[in-house]
C-alpha cells in the first residue's frame, strides 16, 4: 500500500484508466482496473516540477495544467511532446482558488486571493479578466451550471453570476437567504448549497426546496465539500475530523465504517490547516478523491451510493529500478533488487 507522507497525493487525473499524480519527486500512474502503480519516465525536463511540488493537476484535452502551491506557478504538460512550460507566475500569491472549471476548451481558474480569472486554452496561451475587485473572497463558494458560475458569499441573499457565453459578471439575488454557508455544488441540473441549518436546493430560477438539519449534539456546525446522490449526500472534511452523511429527509449521522489500518499520514500541524478533500476526478460513475492525507483512497460510487476505500499498491521493485536508471542512469544493488533488475532487463 502507498503509505507515508512521500506518497502523499495533492491531486490526480484520469488519462484512459490510468490515475496519474505526482508524489516522492515522480509522476506515476495507477492502474484502476488492478491498483498497481507504475514510474511514467516520458517527462523530459521533471526537475522543474521537483523544485516545487504539484498543487492542482488539471487535464484539458491533450494538455495536463500543472500548478504549483506557492509560489503560484501555471506550467502545462504536453502529452505528445513529454516537455512541462511555465506559462504564468505570481511569486508573491499562494494557488488559491474558489473554482476551477473547465468550459468550451478552455480552463478558467477563478482565484481567491488576487482579483482575476486566469482563463488557459490547450495550447498554453492565455487571458485575465478581473474578478470581483475589492469583494471578500475568503469564504466564498462557487459552482457551475451549464453556462453560468454562481458565486455565493457566507450570508444574505445577494450571490454573484459570470456568464461564459458573454464573459459578463453581474451581482444578482436569490429568493432565499443564506445562513453561513459552507459550500455549494451542482448535482443534476441542481445547485445545491449546504447552510448551518439546513441545505437549499435550488434550480437557479424561482423553482427551491429545503432540507432541515436534524442534528443531534455530536453533529455541530456542518462543513466541508458535498457530494450528492440519489438517497443522500456526503460532506467530506476539509479541517474537520468526520465524514458527514445527510439523508434528504434531513438525517445527520456521522461515518464510521473506515478500514481498520485507516490512518492520516499527513503532520498534525497540516491537519489543523491543510484541506483534506477538494476535488476529485469521475469516471464510469465513480468520484476518485487523491490521497492528501489518508493511507487508503477515498472513491464514492454513484449507483452503489458508497464509499468504499481502495488501497492503492506500491511500485514494484521493476518499477523502482526503471526510475532510479530514467533519472540517474544508473542503479545501485541493494536488498530484493536483483529479481527487479531482471525484470526491468526482460521487458525493457
Amino acid at each position: 500500500m502507498l503509505d507515508g507522507e512521500k506518497w502523499i497525493c495533492n491531486d490526480h487525473v484520469i488519462i484512459d484508466n490510468s490515475l496519474i499524480f505526482y508524489a516522492n519527486g515522480a509522476f506515476w500512474k495507477t492502474d484502476l482496473s488492478t491498483r498497481q502503480t507504475m514510474y511514467s519516465s516520458k517527462i523530459k525536463n521533471i526537475e522543474q516540477i521537483q523544485k516545487r511540488g504539484v498543487g492542482y493537476l488539471v487535464l484539458l484535452n491533450k494538455t495536463l495544467f500543472i500548478i504549483s502551491w506557492s509560489p503560484m506557478i501555471v506550467a502545462y504538460y504536453d502529452i505528445e511532446l513529454n516537455v512541462i512550460t511555465d506559462i504564468y507566475e505570481d511569486e508573491k500569491a499562494t494557488a488559491s482558488f474558489i473554482s476551477l472549471e473547465k468550459w468550451n476548451n478552455h480552463l478558467y481558474l477563478f482565484r481567491r486571493n488576487a482579483d482575476e480569472v486566469i482563463i488557459l486554452c490547450e495550447s498554453g496561451d492565455y487571458k485575465r479578466i478581473s474578478f470581483l475587485p475589492n469583494v471578500d473572497k475568503k469564504n466564498m463558494r462557487g459552482c457551475k451550471l451549464d453556462d453560468e458560475m454562481f458565486f455565493f458569499t457566507s450570508f444574505g441573499s445577494s450571490y454573484y453570476k459570470y456568464d461564459f457565453k458573454e464573459n459578463v459578471m453581474s451581482m444578482e439575488k436569490m429568493p432565499f437567504s443564506l445562513d453561513n454557508m459552507q459550500d455549494a455544488t451542482v448535482y443534476n441540473q441542481k445547485i445545491y448549497i449546504l447552510c448551518e441549518k439546513n441545505i437549499i436546493i435550488w434550480d437557479g430560477n424561482e423553482k427551491i426546496d429545503y432540507i432541515d438539519l436534524k442534528k443531534d449534539n455530536s453533529c455541530d456546525l456542518i462543513r466541508g465539500m458535498m457530494i450528492p446522490l440519489k438517497d443522500k449526500l456526503y460532506v467530506l472534511p476539509r479541517t474537520e475530523d468526520n465524514i458527514i452523511c445527510i439523508k434528504y429527509d434531513g438525517t445527520v449521522y456521522k461515518y464510521g465504517d473506515y478500514p481498520e489500518d485507516y490512518h492520516y499520514t499527513q503532520s498534525d500541524a497540516w491537519l489543523k490547516i491543510g484541506s483534506k478533500y477538494y476535488s476529485y476526478e469521475k469516471k464510469d460513475g465513480v468520484y476518485y478523491f487523491p490521497r492528501k492525507s489518508t493511507n487508503y483512497m477515498l472513491t464514492i460510487d454513484e449507483n452503489r451510493q458508497d464509499i468504499i476505500w481502495v488501497s492503492v499498491q506500491e511500485p514494484s521493485d521493476r518499477e523502482e529500478i526503471k526510475r532510479k536508471i530514467s533519472e540517474n542512469k544508473k542503479s545501485f544493488e541493494e536488498r530484493g533488487y536483483l529479481s527487479g533488475l531482471i525484470e526491468y532487463i526482460k521487458y525493457e
